[in-house]
């Protein structure tokens, strides 16, 4: 596999995690990595290991339970609409495929706590100023002398 190639289909995967909501058709994608919409279909799935349209929906999917349980001021039908779903029955069919439960039901399991437990210890809130009461070291600013580095620049998703 070409680093070419790799490049072009992490230009899709940003394309598609910038907004997950929009309309994603393996055309519009296979045009934005300029490839044939056949050939864009096999190399998406040598390099990612999955097909673009299992992708998708599982990267809806798990934007969904995690909106689901951390967005309990939004709706269900919010949420769908948020993660590219037309109608709520459609959203509930491809969740519960996944999840085994509806949305509703998994928003209802263990909410995450909004009360920060670990924020009423004083030591702790101030900053982490001390570990079981003994006081950190203040930090020591170390001259070095000059050197050459490399580094390696990246690129897309």
């Amino acid at each position: 596999m070409s680093i070419q190639h790799q490049n072009r289909i992490n230009e899709v995967l940003f394309h598609i995690h910038r907004d997950i909501s929009r309309p994603l058709s393996a055309k519009a994608l296979a045009d934005v990595a300029a490839y044939s919409e056949q050939h864009f279909h096999r190399l998406f799935k040598r390099v990612v290991g999955e097909s673009i349209h299992q992708y998708i929906r599982r990267v809806r999917m798990e934007y969904a339970a995690n909106q689901l349980m951390f967005d309990s001021h939004s709706s269900v039908l919010d949420i769908a609409n948020r993660c590219g779903f037309s109608s709520a029955s459609s959203f509930n069919k491809a969740f519960n495929s996944i999840f085994h439960c509806s949305p509703t039901t998994w928003r209802q399991q263990e909410q995450p706590s909004l009360e920060k437990n670990y924020l009423k210890d004083p030591d702790v809130a101030l900053g982490f100023q001390s570990i079981a009461g003994q006081a950190l070291p203040s930090p020591r600013i170390i001259e070095t002398p000059t050197r050459f580095v490399a580094y390696k620049r990246h690129h897309g998703y």
